[in-house]
């Protein structure tokens, strides 16, 4: 990808930037279930009847650092840290989320947790 001569992406790349901007917007947009906070080591979303969700995405409050060490997320999908934002993709037929934080540094602090 070039910059052209007015310091603009040429016309084709910018309707690509477009479109991938719409598929963010769809995936990404509103979420389905969502925590605002999360003080202690789990918490349970339960979904709407007839959700079709796609992603659990979790943020970590790290102005008090990194603190999450290790997690799972409906006992079968396994991380080992959050930090700013991670992003996971859920089975298709997930009802509900239920994220345990398995290790940790401190008591883990998260900002944000939302199901799409």
């Amino acid at each position: 990808m070039v910059i052209d001569d007015r310091g603009l992406f040429p016309e084709a790349d910018a309707a690509e930037f477009a479109q991938f901007g719409e598929l963010l917007r769809q995936a990404f947009g509103t979420p389905i279930a969502s925590i605002s906070q999360m003080h202690g080591n789990s918490c349970r979303l339960a979904l709407p009847e007839g959700s079709n969700v796609k992603y659990l995405v979790m943020m970590e409050d790290i102005s008090q650092g990194e603190r999450v060490l290790a997690f799972t997320v409906n006992g079968s999908i396994a991380g080992k840290c959050v930090g700013h934002k991670r992003i996971i993709a859920l089975p298709p037929d997930t009802q509900e989320v239920i994220l345990e934080i398995t290790q940790a540094k401190a008591e883990p602090v998260m900002r944000c947790i939302a199901v799409y």
